[in-house]
């Protein structure tokens, strides 16, 4: 079976709580190197080494426990067909993830989204400004991002989502375009809801409008 020569590691920063996604080439190691993730905030968080391009040492500084911890790979644990979790010992909990790029996006997509959910679901309403238009306007973003309606002016279209208690930030993985969507309030929803795309600038969120109005079928949210 031949194995991709490409994987990404996914993880999330214990300073700042974003996540970092790298690509992991196997032609990257040449000469003994090693690989690290650096968070924008300046933070190590993951280095990855090797001797023969068989057996690799991973490091991740841990979110859970602000601790580093190691794993023994095998290299077709890293460049695999499917998605390997990183997971801290002492806590139970995933940290970190490597594997295809386009799987490990769909898995961050979707923690993101149960993120915004848990927190409604489980009563803690009160990290958001309003929980029900956070997740409302979350389900819009990911449809478009679904159906390439979500992209940045460079052409790309892996843009990073980070959720806080009022809106989201969006930015371009490759270009650093970006800029905030609101989602406190009524008046946010109904505004994204007449959207049907955005697409990222340097001077922020470009939105293009529907042409009909709001979709069929949805109502916003009080």
């Amino acid at each position: 079976m031949l194995l991709p020569a490409d994987a990404v590691i996914a993880l999330r920063c214990p300073v700042c709580g974003r996540v970092e996604l790298k690509s992991l080439s196997l032609f990257a190691f040449a000469r003994g190197r090693a690989v690290e993730l650096i968070c924008a905030c300046g933070t190590t968080i993951f280095r990855l080494e090797t001797r023969d391009r068989k057996q690799f040492l991973a490091r991740a500084h841990c979110m859970a426990c602000e601790e580093w911890h190691v794993f023994e790979c095998r290299r077709r644990d890293i460049w695999s067909t499917e998605v390997k979790e990183l997971v801290c010992e002492d806590m139970g909990l995933e940290i970190g993830m490597v594997g295809p790029y386009s799987s490990v996006k769909a898995r961050l997509r979707s923690q993101e989204k149960s993120l915004a959910e848990m927190a409604r679901d489980l009563g803690f309403s009160a990290y958001f400004e309003n929980a029900d238009i956070m997740c409302a306007v979350l389900e819009y973003l990911y449809e478009m991002a679904d159906n390439g309606r979500l992209t940045c002016r460079c052409g790309n279209r892996d843009v990073e989502v980070e959720i806080f208690p009022g809106y989201i930030q969006l930015r371009c993985a490759e270009c650093g375009a970006g800029g905030v969507v609101a989602a406190k309030d009524n008046d946010d929803l109904l505004r994204v809801e007449q959207v049907w795309g955005m697409r990222l600038t340097s001077r922020g969120v470009h939105m293009e409008r529907r042409q009909a109005g709001p979709r069929d079928g949805r109502r916003s949210k009080k």
